[in-house]
């Protein structure tokens, strides 16, 4: 219960905050982990990322939990441990996420809770996937995933399997009713 202990439950906060603003937003993991506080405006709920992947700016809008992560994170910094004197830790004063990469901690996470293997990125393909099961448009999902094509963008979205049975359910009813179209002769 020293002041160990409490380093470390401030670090596993910080890394459920990085986890509830990848899950709210579907921000690529350079992105997120190279933003700088002056680029989180709360007044606007929205992070302004640089060039992004393909080479263009990219405001992210915050909801609510992403918002409070962000909060969080901001008034609670952290520093990154250096490895060596010959390598001292090099995050910017003002960063963000300032414990870097979290590649060892999710696959060390993920492995304790028995779950399979999964990427960092699979995030941002849940965020595409979630807002296309609430029928968002996909300019939408475009613009917030920072995707140039709707190709792109469809290539996020993963259906569900019962969301496959509920697209089909109604069709025979549909059909019987007379309420789809015939086909023309």
């Amino acid at each position: 219960q020293g002041p160990e202990h409490e380093r470390q439950r401030k670090r596993l906060t910080h890394h459920l905050k990085e986890l509830d603003v990848v899950l709210n937003s579907g921000m690529r993991k350079t992105n997120m982990f190279s933003i700088r506080v002056p680029q989180v405006d709360f007044d606007r709920h929205q992070v302004t990322l640089g060039k992004t992947k393909n080479g263009n700016p990219l405001v992210v809008p915050m909801n609510e939990e992403m918002e409070a992560a962000m909060r969080w994170l901001i008034a609670n910094p952290m520093k990154r441990k250096s490895r060596s004197a010959a390598k001292p830790n090099q995050a910017p004063a003002d960063s963000v996420f300032s414990l870097g990469s979290p590649q060892k901690w999710f696959q060390k996470a993920l492995k304790e809770a028995g779950i399979k293997p999964a990427r960092w990125h699979d995030g941002r393909h849940t965020v595409g996937t979630r807002m296309a099961q609430q029928r968002r448009e996909l300019k939408t999902i475009m613009e917030v995933m920072g995707h140039t094509t709707p190709q792109a963008a469809l290539g996020y979205q993963h259906m569900a399997d019962e969301n496959r049975r509920a697209a089909v359910a109604g069709l025979t009813q549909a059909a019987r009713s007379g309420s789809a179209a015939s086909p023309q002769p």
